[in-house]
């Protein structure tokens, strides 16, 4: 084990602290995302009073 010396800061506790919750990645892209049009696809596949599960399953 490495003696740490004074004003470093460790690379394992930062890792350990920063979990995927904690990314900037969305906030990054300066990019919202927007739902509808994906839920507008995937009603195209759906058929009358089917849900999404049996839809997957039969497509």
């Amino acid at each position: 084990i490495k003696e740490q010396k004074e004003g470093e800061k460790s690379n394992a506790k930062g890792a350990e602290d920063k979990g995927l919750a904690d990314s900037d990645s969305e906030e990054e892209s300066g990019v919202i995302f927007d739902p509808v049009p994906l839920y507008k696809l995937i009603l195209e596949y759906l058929k009358p009073g089917e849900t999404v599960s049996k839809a997957l399953c039969r497509l």
